[in-house]
């Protein structure tokens, strides 16, 4: 293909934008009127707009915030009690001292928030006082049912089976310290953050419905893109699903219109997209980053490897499930140890044994839910489902608490491994892809 084709002129457009997002992103900053200019004590009235529940306490997202009575862009994140509980879509008032996020070790913090729209924090020690409801709007209407969804597996699943399906169905994976220590030891923590296979189960559930019901290809279309976008807001527009929503939606739109795009344009078009709107994901989120780089390692480098493992045999998918762990692994391996200073050795061995799991935990929990939500048979359809999550759950624990399952890198060491894990890996690239 000759080096000026459209393909490869878009392609170093694409590239070209991507790079200068942290100069974008750099000069990102709060507006005048943002709650980051009005920290300290104050009397503030909110509508609740999301909760993440932790262990002893829960986190809410603010929106719509009055500080004093008067209005601020932005949201604030209130760290409360868990109990009693909370309800997104109450408009809530209190009183406490505003400040700026701070950075969590190494992690930074504020921009990860930032990125989210949020720009202030702080600590109630009573629940707020519920004041009344928000105006309806779609997106805390969808806010709603994603709670209704996480509370409806609570009531017909114990803990932990309940909170994983919800990682697994949503990525809302509100896990103990000692389970979220487990996941990252086995490198399993991607089952529970929504991504492109959940994208993937759900254009095929919605495109099997419409069809079933004698829909036409050109409505499927939009309702299929509009399936994607509810799906995107269930799972709270978390970077790693927005990735994948918008690479499922420019893929279906190329099938439209008739035309084959290449995948290489499809990530970069999806990524560029991305980051005209939040130029910060690029260096300041690692979901974002750890997706990204999967995706292109599975497209690109994935085919390269399967060709390297004709001793692993096909049946149930076993080559095509090690290889894709093995795969992204490997190349998502430097930003693993800058991020997280821990290394998974079991990894694909862990992967390879719960994802054919997975699947079958998916498919009935959504059965269970759906019927939990109309009707009293949700507990009988949600048995199996248990007995599944409850087996996947098992094998990590099991594999986490082998010894050397996983190697912890102190802080000092990090950038030094991480450089020669990259190195490692770009030759790695280099002599797997080359032709036989």
């Amino acid at each position: 293909m000759s080096p000026r084709t459209p393909s490869n002129i878009l392609t170093a457009i694409l590239l070209a934008f991507i790079v200068i997002s942290p100069v974008r992103g750099a000069l990102i900053h709060p507006t005048a009127d943002s709650v980051a200019h009005v920290l300290g004590n104050h009397t503030i009235e909110a509508t609740i707009a999301d909760i993440n529940q932790g262990e002893a306490t829960v986190g809410l997202t603010l929106s719509q915030v009055l500080i004093d009575g008067t209005a601020k862009r932005d949201k604030i994140l209130v760290n409360a009690p868990r109990y009693p509980s909370s309800n997104i879509g109450v408009r809530v008032r209190f009183s406490c001292s505003l400040e700026a996020p701070a950075f969590i070790d190494s992690f930074d913090y504020p921009t990860y928030l930032a990125i989210r729209g949020t720009y202030a924090v702080c600590r109630v020690a009573e629940v707020p006082l519920v004041v009344g409801l928000a105006d309806p709007s779609p997106g805390l209407a969808l806010a709603t049912l994603r709670q209704t969804i996480i509370q409806t597996i609570g009531q017909h699943l114990p803990e932990p089976e309940s909170t994983l399906l919800a990682g697994l169905l949503i990525g809302r994976a509100e896990f103990s310290q000692l389970w979220k220590a487990r996941f990252l030891a086995t490198g399993t923590t991607h089952m529970v953050a929504a991504s492109g296979f959940n994208i993937t189960l759900v254009i095929l559930a919605v495109f099997g419905l419409l069809t079933w019901l004698g829909v036409r290809r050109q409505h499927a279309f939009w309702l299929l893109l509009i399936a994607i976008a509810v799906y995107a807001v269930l799972a709270g527009l978390e970077p790693s699903v927005v990735r994948a929503a918008t690479m499922g939606a420019l893929v279906l739109t190329s099938r439209q219109v008739g035309r084959k795009t290449s995948m290489r344009n499809i990530v970069l078009l999806a990524v560029a997209v991305m980051l005209a709107f939040e130029p910060r994901l690029l260096l300041g989120d690692v979901g974002f980053q750890l997706s990204v780089i999967s995706t292109i390692a599975l497209i690109w480098l994935s085919p390269h490897i399967m060709q390297r493992l004709t001793w692993l045999p096909t049946n149930w998918e076993i080559r095509d499930t090690f290889g894709s762990t093995l795969t992204a692994t490997l190349c998502t391996l430097p930003i693993v140890i800058l991020s997280f200073g821990q290394v998974s050795l079991v990894g694909p061995f862990v992967n390879l044994l719960a994802l054919p799991f997975v699947e079958l935990a998916m498919s009935v929990g959504v059965m269970g839910v759906v019927l939990g939500l109309i009707g009293p048979l949700g507990p009988i359809v949600t048995l199996p489902a248990w007995a599944v999550l409850h087996l996947i759950l098992w094998l990590i624990a099991a594999i986490a608490s082998v010894p050397f399952a996983v190697v912890t890198i102190p802080l000092t060491g990090r950038v030094v491994l991480a450089i020669v894990a990259a190195l490692f890996v770009a030759l790695v690239c280099r002599v797997v892809s080359k032709k036989a």
